[in-house]
């Protein structure tokens, strides 16, 4: 997606697609300056900025204004609302939080297919229907019950 092109603008700059989709590793690109990562800018969107007004001055023609630095940081704003509200984003971020502070997630709220492979992934190739919760606890990471109501697991035994 591009926030700004050279037509208006001395900025081109546009979300990068990346493989990864995490929020932390989502990229902002501004073309032929440098390229920050949704973390970088959401922990120092000032630093990122003096980084690239420097870069600016050294590269561009005729330099970078403050007018100019301020549009720049519009954009960048505009990129880290964008990908807070992405929903495969926002899912991807939901099954990770959930493994890592292992509460139970319900298939049902996973709405994207990033999200279910994600989650399938999370359980180890194990195929989940749209009914099925995951019960994390101790030592019941891997298991789920399905439609039937029967508990499948590696390392549990049934209830």
């Amino acid at each position: 997606m591009s926030y700004s092109r050279w037509l208006s603008s001395i900025w081109y700059t546009f979300w990068c697609s990346t493989e990864f989709p995490f929020r932390d590793d989502q990229i902002f690109e501004i073309c032929a300056i440098k390229s920050f990562t949704y973390k970088q800018l959401k922990q120092d969107i000032n630093g990122c900025l003096k980084i690239a007004y420097e870069i600016a001055n050294n590269d561009l023609k005729d330099g970078c204004t403050k007018k100019q630095l301020k549009e720049l940081k519009g954009y960048m704003k505009e990129f880290i609302k964008d990908v807070e509200s992405d929903e495969e984003i926002n899912e991807a971020e939901l099954v990770k939080s959930t493994k890592e502070t292992k509460l139970p997630l319900l298939m049902a709220q996973v709405k994207t297919e990033i999200g279910r492979n994600l989650l399938a992934q999370r359980l180890r190739g194990t195929k989940v229907d749209e009914d099925s919760e995951i019960k994390c606890g101790l030592k019941k990471e891997k298991c789920f019950f399905s439609n039937t109501g029967d508990m499948k697991c590696s390392d549990c035994s049934p209830l």
